[in-house]
C-alpha cells in the first residue's frame, strides 16, 4: 500500500515536471547557455592552472609593480582560493 503511494507521487511528480519542461523551451535554452558558460570556465580554469604549473611560482609578491608579480599574486590566489 505505501509503496503504491509513493510510486503514485513519484509518478505525479515527473508528470508535472515533464509539463513544465515542455510548455517553457526557454528554459532548455537558458539551461544549454549556462551549461556551455560553465564548461568554458572549467577551460579555462584548467588552461591558467597549466600556466601556473608551468611557471613555477613559489610566492606572491607584496605590492606587485611588474608583470610577473602579478602573475604569481594569480597563481598564489590559485592554490589557495580562502588565503586573504
Amino acid at each position: 500500500m505505501i509503496q503504491k503511494t509513493v510510486m503514485d507521487a513519484l509518478n505525479s511528480a515527473s508528470q508535472t515536471i515533464r509539463d513544465g519542461l515542455l510548455k517553457n523551451p526557454l528554459a532548455w535554452l537558458l539551461l544549454a547557455a549556462f551549461l556551455i558558460a560553465e564548461y568554458g570556465n572549467y577551460q579555462r580554469g584548467k588552461e591558467l592552472q597549466r600556466i601556473c604549473d608551468l611557471l613555477e611560482i613559489d610566492a606572491a609578491a607584496t605590492a606587485p609593480g611588474t608583470a610577473a608579480d602579478e602573475i604569481a599574486n594569480i597563481c598564489t590566489a590559485r592554490d589557495d582560493p580562502y588565503e586573504d
